[in-house]
């Protein structure tokens, strides 16, 4: 009797202890605001996507990205330690034990018949792979060379990440103008059989050359770029080229005419040095400098350059109030397709200026289909930034089925904006029914838009539904989604797209300014702990990218 009461004692106060630490857990936890809030939910979904250690350690991967992107670089390291922590088995069984359990006392949803698709090794290396070179750069804004330096030496080398990482360090060196750190950070991606590592190392030493042109050691910088193809012998003379364009451009900006056609003169390939030449035209006439632009591209070698470059001159004389002028040098071009683009950029300047009946004069006379379009969604884009409703409702009339979903889209977000729900409601019905018609090869694109703009506005239950009625019997006609034409393969590629639009679809949600509460109810009913794992991540990246729009405003 005495051992009866006392085990009774002990399980009352394990249990005790037990609601203790569970009031202090919620207590002390984040609130739902927090992007840790979601990260911490999605990593506890992450232990029963299917008993498949591949998809928690992708999920986890993901997760640590985005804790690095936030800021919460300590967090973001010990989820990427728990990836490499092997989970005993015991764990394993207990934790489908407890699954099981959910399931039948209806708690929890039992997964879907249709098999969850498989990820690949590469798919799981490149996501722990990206969340350090996260965690790296993290690191380096917050100016800890030596810890990003350790984050990077983490990385799996067959991966581009590792690169990404190492120029992170030593681009941010170089711009601070610790040359002799970017060079030795430079000298430590020495794996010769990666071609990323090249990639990296001769980035970093572009990045030297430009600041040092900056700072005004050009003959430095000079001398820099005619060791290139010695010094990289592989990409070296291509991205010579490249580097020389980039430093003729900062120098015409700068105005420095004379040093910039003495980089020009470096340059020996025809093609290079045309459009460096187009370059320093172009830099003319945007600074209104039109009379240096013609002289400077009457220098072009080179018939399609010189044409760009007259496009750049016709922009320069809109700008400056003389549309007639633009117009007359964008009709003498003598090819049909550079002469629409020419027309398009007078109108793009006529926008600019806000002078939107100009702007229309300039797209009638584009010829272009593709260039008319553009003239039209540009028209489209500073109406609504205008909050010409009415003029915005007219232009999208003209615009071509291609681009009709995303601006009956963006007519329902500024309605949205302004207050009007139902009008905005409406317009994303159109978009729908534009979805509907276009081609099945951007089907998948416009119907993730118009769920993520429904996320947007706060209508998270209108964003499911267009998720189910993309996934449902859906077949795949083009791009990478071709290859699955057997029907269980089929639905391994729907599984990944329902996935990624609960991402982006919950995401959006975040953002905007909902509240998230509904957000919350509505991925608790979600059928699997997979999906609801990524739509719990993507409304911590949502909340991680309105915290950054947040502080770039309170910047600026």
């Amino acid at each position: 009797m005495k051992r009866l009461r006392r085990s009774t004692r002990i399980i009352l106060l394990v249990a005790s202890l037990g609601a203790v630490l569970g009031v202090l857990h919620l207590c002390l936890r984040p609130g739902i605001n927090s992007p840790s809030w979601w990260l911490t939910e999605a990593v506890d979904q992450s232990f029963f996507t299917g008993f498949e250690s591949q998809h928690q350690e992708y999920l986890l991967g993901q997760v640590a990205r985005a804790q690095a992107e936030s800021g919460n670089i300590a967090d973001a390291i010990g989820t990427v330690k728990t990836i490499r922590e092997p989970v005993p088995p015991f764990v394993t069984k207990i934790r489908k034990w407890l699954n099981d359990l959910l399931i039948r006392i209806k708690i929890r949803r039992a997964p879907p018949a249709q098999p969850v698709f498989n990820l690949s090794l590469d798919a799981l290396l490149q996501s722990e792979a990206r969340a350090h070179a996260a965690i790296a750069a993290a690191q380096v804004r917050a100016g800890d060379f030596a810890g990003a330096a350790a984050t990077a030496q983490d990385i799996d080398t067959r991966t581009l990440a590792h690169a990404e990482a190492w120029l992170s360090i030593g681009a941010a060196q170089a711009n601070d103008g610790d040359f002799a750190a970017a060079r030795d950070t430079a000298g430590k991606m020495t794996d010769p059989a990666s071609t990323h590592m090249a990639w990296g190392r001769i980035h970093i030493y572009k990045t030297i050359l430009i600041a040092k042109a900056k700072a005004g050691d050009l003959s430095e910088a000079r001398k820099m770029l005619k060791n290139l193809p010695e010094r990289f012998p592989l990409y070296g003379l291509r991205m010579q080229e490249r580097f020389q364009i980039d430093l003729v451009k900062l120098l015409a900006e700068k105005r420095n005419l004379t040093d910039t056609r003495s980089v020009v003169n470096d340059i020996e390939d025809p093609y290079a040095r045309a459009s460096a030449q187009c370059a320093i035209a172009e830099v003319l006439a945007r600074s209104g400098r039109i009379d240096d632009a013609k002289a400077a591209a009457q220098q072009i070698e080179r018939g399609a350059m010189q044409n760009r470059a007259q496009a750049e001159i016709a922009y320069g004389l809109a700008a400056a109030g003389s549309a007639p002028k633009a117009m007359g040098v964008a009709g003498a071009i003598a090819d049909a397709n550079a002469r629409s683009f020419a027309c398009l950029r007078v109108c793009e300047a006529q926008l600019d200026k806000g002078d939107m009946e100009g702007a229309k004069t300039a797209a009638r006379q584009i010829a272009d289909r593709t260039c008319r379009g553009d003239a039209y969604c540009a028209m489209l884009s500073a109406q609504l930034e205008a909050g010409d409703l009415a003029g915005a409702r007219a232009t999208v009339e003209l615009v071509s089925d291609d681009d009709k979903t995303a601006a009956l889209l963006s007519i329902a977000e500024a309605h949205a904006a302004a207050g009007d729900l139902s009008r905005a409601m409406d317009f994303i019905a159109l978009a729908r029914g534009a979805a509907d018609a276009g081609s099945a090869a951007g089907r998948t694109k416009s119907y993730q838009a118009v769920a993520e703009t429904q996320a947007r506005i706060g209508d998270i239950v209108a964003a499911a539904v267009t998720i189910g009625s993309m996934t449902k019997g859906y077949r795949f006609s083009s791009g990478d989604d071709s290859a699955w034409s057997e029907p269980g393969l089929q639905s391994v590629t729907l599984a990944r797209l329902r996935l990624k639009m609960l991402r982006a679809t919950a995401k959006a949600y975040a953002a905007g300014t909902a509240p998230l509460d509904e957000l919350r109810r509505h991925t608790k009913t979600l059928k699997t702990p997979l999906e609801r794992a990524h739509a719990y991540l993507g409304a911590a990246e949502g909340l991680i990218q309105k915290q950054a729009a947040d502080r770039r405003n309170q910047t600026d």
